[in-house]
């Protein structure tokens, strides 16, 4: 029995639009240059990563970073900011962590740009050696006074707050730390 002519026409009909509807769409498709560009603009809107510093590639979907910033947790934060984008399956971070080579002095100023004049500096060490004596009174005279405690007094705490144990803190974190001088050899023998 011979079909109609308007049922076959009907019935191409409905099967090109179900291919139609299963094939993804052009304007859905997410293109390489188009994550590069998205992770470029997140990182130029963040204001604690150093955009200039950092080159954005991606292929298949990978985005590969490289470049230099000053500390890990930038480095982190640039990869947490390039695996938000839409299409990005993989980041494979390659920045090198270069901290800029800073005085005593400088670092006061860096400082104090970035916080309130009553802001808690915390210096770890035991406040002997040259470089915790001078950062402190490099603080000291530009209205800052850190407060000096030994790395190893510090500890985790189920009492306060914020988990730590820092003296004279109490149940709050301070704005800015500086680590001078480790007793016992090493970071990791501290913590």
């Amino acid at each position: 029995m011979r079909r109609p002519a308007k049922e076959s026409l009907l019935s191409a009909i409905l099967l090109g639009a179900l291919l139609a509807a299963s094939a993804p769409v052009a304007a859905d498709e997410v293109t390489d240059s188009s994550i590069t560009s998205w992770v470029n603009e997140a990182l130029r809107h963040d204001p604690l990563v150093p955009a200039s510093e950092i080159s954005v590639s991606t292929q298949e979907g990978v985005v590969t970073l490289s470049g230099r910033v000053d500390n890990l947790a930038t480095k982190n934060r640039v990869d947490r900011q390039a695996s938000k984008i839409r299409g990005v399956r993989e980041v494979l971070n390659e920045l090198t962590v270069a901290p800029s080579p800073l005085s005593d002095t400088d670092i006061v100023y860096a400082v104090r740009r970035r916080i309130l004049n009553d802001a808690t500096i915390v210096l770890f060490g035991d406040g002997r050696d040259w470089h915790g004596k001078s950062l402190a009174r490099a603080f000291k005279r530009h209205g800052i006074a850190p407060l000096s405690t030994p790395l190893n007094a510090c500890g985790f705490s189920t009492e306060t707050a914020t988990g730590l144990f820092i003296p004279g803190l109490g149940d709050r974190l301070p704005e800015g730390a500086f680590v001078r001088f480790i007793p016992g050899g090493s970071f990791e023998t501290v913590t």
